[in-house]
């Protein structure tokens, strides 16, 4: 009885839309389904509280929501993000290696490996004091001033954000759209070529494996790769796995020696990587590109 008052509260308080749910429950044995249900329904009408008028029982009312419900909508398509940096540069990892692209650094990473090479979108003795949110059409038009083959769009980790309409965007001006990511959340956008880099922090989804074209395994130690072939493998399906050393442990023999005996002894899909751009240094050349952040935020790990 107690859950019952409880939707009895929340029906006179919130009106017919919530009565309706209730009688639609009916029994008292389904009370406690209810009032889940009422507080779901709650929550969503607050959010969208300006917009709804709740109660109205009418079609033409009905038909007025729904049309207010799409303008809504439409407010909240992304027509901006928060950019850590862009620039003009190649790719210096995987399969691309070397073509010329044009790189969109998101903020934001909620992983903040210790040893990341971009900790400067998430850790916050590294942030830049003022995040620009860039708009999109903005973002395509610096992509079209260089003579890009393809856009990266990399992070901090840049499925956190709705890349739906940037990559549209992209793409209908001609340009692939290449995402770097650890595969950890669902990827909202059109891309040609995924490259996924698992991290412990959160485990990529299935999906993502399934469907990206070349991984970037992280080597921390001569355990690395047999550890991360335990969580992809069941779902790989051939595309090229690149292994790369964590950049503090670049001259460490262990984790040197342990890619090489991969690659040699056990032989495709397993290829030999390194960030080679970095020994190029060529993300500086371009004047947009930000000054180099300390590996995971920690000085002593170096840059």
């Amino acid at each position: 009885m107690e859950e019952l008052s409880r939707a009895e509260l929340l029906v006179r308080r919130y009106g017919g839309a919530f009565a309706r749910r209730v009688r639609r429950n009916g029994a008292e044995d389904d009370a406690r389904t209810s009032v889940r249900g009422l507080d779901r329904d709650h929550r969503r009408l607050q959010e969208f509280r300006h917009v709804f008028r709740i109660g109205c029982r009418s079609r033409p009312a009905a038909e007025r929501r729904a049309k207010r419900g799409h303008n809504l909508a439409a407010r909240f398509v992304v027509t901006a993000l928060p950019i850590y940096e862009t620039f003009y540069a190649w790719q210096g990892e995987g399969a691309h290696l070397g073509r010329a692209a044009f790189f969109i650094r998101t903020m934001g990473c909620p992983l903040k490996c210790p040893w990341c090479d971009s900790a400067g979108t998430w850790h916050p003795d590294w942030m830049p004091e003022k995040v620009d949110r860039i708009s999109i059409a903005d973002l395509v038009g610096r992509a079209q001033n260089t003579k890009a083959e393809f856009v990266v769009i990399t992070g901090g980790e840049p499925a956190i954000h709705d890349l739906g309409p940037l990559t549209r965007e992209l793409r209908a001006k001609g340009f692939s759209t290449h995402l770097e990511t650890s595969g950890s959340f669902p990827v909202r956008g059109e891309f040609t070529w995924i490259t996924l880099s698992p991290k412990w922090a959160k485990l990529p989804l299935r999906e993502n494996v399934r469907q990206a074209q070349e991984f970037k395994l992280i080597v921390e130690d001569a355990t690395s790769i047999d550890r991360w072939w335990d969580v992809i493998g069941a779902d790989h399906a051939g595309q090229p796995v690149w292994l790369h050393p964590e950049w503090s442990k670049r001259q460490d023999t262990i984790v040197l020696n342990s890619i090489s005996e991969t690659v040699k002894q056990r032989g495709k899909p397993f290829r030999a990587g390194y960030q080679l751009h970095r020994l190029f240094n060529v993300d500086s050349l371009d004047e947009n590109s930000r000054s180099s952040v300390p590996l995971g935020g920690n000085v002593a790990l170096g840059h």
